[in-house]
Parts: structure tokens; C-alpha cells; sequence
């Protein structure tokens, strides 16, 4: 979903994507993000709520 959103829109690739499903809570993939870019992303992921495993992270930081 993620990728869907930021495709065309900024230069990104996701750090440990492909260790997701081996150990997703152990070794999470991080959003890598060209320095250019971050406060576009900031804004098009603003409102995204992240549920992971039944898990929301929204309001936490």
C-alpha cells in the first residue's frame, strides 16, 4: 500500500523488504527515503494508518 502511494511521487525503496515474511517483528523493512523527498513523503503518508498484524501505530509519535 505503501508503494502504491509513493510510486511516481518520490525515490524510495524499503530496507530488509524481503526478510518480511521470515521475521517480520524481529527485522521490520525500513522505509529508506531520498533526502530530497522526505518532507513530500511526510505529507503523502501523513494520514496512513500503519496496522500491522492487527496493530495500529497511529499517535505515537
Amino acid at each position: 500500500m505503501i508503494k502504491s502511494l509513493l510510486d511516481g511521487n518520490a525515490d524510495y525503496y524499503f530496507h530488509g523488504e524481503n526478510f518480511m515474511s521470515i521475521r517480520p517483528l524481529l527485522e521490520p523493512a525500513i522505509l529508506m527515503v531520498n533526502e530530497n523527498d522526505v518532507d513530500d513523503v511526510k505529507e503523502i503518508l501523513k494520514d496512513f494508518e500503519l496496522n500491522f498484524l492487527g496493530v495500529s501505530f497511529k499517535g505515537r509519535g
